[in-house]
């Protein structure tokens, strides 16, 4: 099942960021355009254009034009946006001027990880070359790349930029962290031997309103509570882990792509927080009787530290305007009254 977007107030307000108004007049070419985070970027480009008298061209790059046209449905019809159906493996022979890139096509799907590891590094890595080589074609303003924190490797403690720690390489459980290590390194090569202003984002663990196909602790922690059912989980919930909210993220994409410094990898996330600790929030935001339950009840009985420790400082907020406009009970909220609101389409 698929989540059909739509519009709600806090969506809404993404787009009031001053950020959008410097995309004005311009054209920003969007790959992997049906992902879980493209289509809040999209979206709210969509409800930006609505009243905005110069508007923000799309090209939308999917493997899938139906699935995109379940997923946007009638406001694929505007006129500002063009939907192209394509590998991203294969060369983009579009014709249009583009000023701004945004690579997010990337397989993280963990049975992907599992089952397919060399798929998947060649989706990756091809994938960037391919978005590269046509940016080389034009005169393109600026280029990112929506990496992931799992680039840093196996890390106990608290990413930090530059902070890089070993891994397997003879592993292949290992190949999304190689993957998205080669294609930063790609980013910062075609920089280097042909000039393309490249840019670098890390998001942490991002958490909103998604669909069936996401089966991540904090996917599920939501869906159960918009559902109105127990949340269950399956460990003592203490693991803590950095956090942002998608919608922050989106602003964030956007403060990065326009005033980003070349070549760096910008770490992005709200906060530190225990899934215990974010499955008890995302409880207090249901007035239903529901619980959290534990699939060994001896994890229920193991006192977790109350840890939510916010990043008040870090390089993303010293080198743009961007800093988190929901904290974690507002951002749940909206994430379960979203689903709550929704409607589902059967993609087949």
């Amino acid at each position: 099942m698929l989540l059909r977007m739509h519009k709600s107030e806090e969506l809404a307000r993404v787009a009031t960021d001053p950020i959008f108004n410097e995309y004005s007049g311009r054209t920003i070419l969007i790959a992997g355009a049906t992902g879980f985070i493209s289509r809040f970027l999209v979206m709210s480009i969509i409800l930006y254009n609505e009243t905005a008298d110069n508007k923000i061209q799309l090209i939308l790059l999917c493997r899938d034009e139906k699935k995109a046209r379940l997923l946007y449905g009638n406001w694929l019809n505007s006129p500002y946006i063009k939907i192209i159906e394509q590998d991203i493996k294969e060369p983009i022979t579009i014709k249009d001027k583009v000023d701004y890139i945004i690579h997010a096509a990337a397989d993280s799907n963990p049975s992907r990880i599992k089952d397919n590891p060399a798929s998947l590094i060649e989706a990756n890595i091809l994938g960037v070359k391919t978005i590269f080589d046509f940016a080389r074609l034009g005169d393109v303003q600026s280029v990112l790349y929506l990496s992931s924190y799992m680039v840093y490797g196996n890390l106990d403690g608290k990413i930090k930029e530059g902070m890089y720690q070993g891994i397997d390489i003879l592993n292949e459980s290992n190949s999304y962290t190689i993957a998205k290590r080669c294609a930063e390194n790609l980013c910062v090569c075609y920089n280097k031997e042909y000039g393309i202003p490249s840019k670098i984002i890390r998001p942490a663990f991002v958490y909103g309103p998604s669909d069936d196909t996401d089966i991540r602790v904090y996917a599920e922690i939501i869906k159960s509570v918009s559902l109105n059912k127990d949340i269950l989980l399956t460990s003592d919930g203490g693991c803590t882990r950095p956090v942002i909210f998608v919608y922050d993220l989106v602003r964030a994409i956007l403060h990065i792509l326009k005033d980003g410094k070349i070549c760096f990898g910008y770490d992005v996330y709200s906060r530190y927080i225990s899934i215990r600790k974010f499955a008890e929030i995302a409880l207090n935001c249901s007035d239903k009787k529901i619980f959290i339950k534990y699939k060994n009840y001896e994890d229920s009985l193991k006192i977790i530290p109350d840890i939510m420790e916010e990043n008040s400082i870090n390089q993303c907020k010293k080198d743009t305007n961007w800093t988190e406009w929901w904290d974690i009970k507002s951002s749940l909220k909206e994430s379960i009254e979203y689903l709550q609101n929704k409607y589902k389409v059967t993609v087949k």
